[in-house]
């Protein structure tokens, strides 16, 4: 790894690019134009100008980390970071996507299939109850459930 796009901006952004610089990489940030005047735009190795709303935009992230021969991406936190469909479009371009993979952002990002995963590998877990059917779901089965688990009186 040798040159980092960060897709993020403002603070989130000058944490990642103060770790990536001291691993010794160079970095990549987008900016807009209500942010041209900003100091911290220094700090970065390259900066790129995009439209206004453009960090929300994945195929944009992907072209401008493209654009500067970026071997890696990091999605900051919030929106891109929790999205599998970006995780595969930055793999998919050859780009190592630092997060999670999109496999585990699936998994993980539904509860009951995490749950379920847990209890598999035997990783303790809170009590709740389970059910993705129809019937699992309705008013009484619920109602039963809460006072087995000793939420409902």
């Amino acid at each position: 790894m040798k040159r980092l796009f960060i897709a993020n901006r403002g603070e989130i952004a000058l944490r990642i690019n103060r770790t990536a610089k001291r691993l010794g990489l160079e970095t990549v940030v987008a900016y807009v134009p209500s942010e041209s005047a900003s100091e911290f735009l220094a700090d970065f190795s390259f900066t790129e100008l995009i439209p206004e709303g453009g960090f929300l935009d994945p195929e944009l992230m992907v072209s401008t980390a493209i654009k500067y021969n970026c071997d890696a991406l990091h999605p900051g936190y919030g929106f891109l970071s929790e999205s599998a469909e970006f995780s595969d479009l930055v793999s998919k371009s050859g780009i190592t996507f630092v997060g999670p993979s999109a496999a585990s952002m699936r998994l993980l990002g539904d509860k009951s299939s995490a749950r379920t995963l847990a209890a598999k590998l035997r990783i303790p877990l809170s009590v709740g109850y389970d059910s993705d059917t129809e019937e699992g779901q309705s008013d009484e089965t619920l109602i039963d459930a809460a006072k087995k688990l000793d939420f409902l009186c």
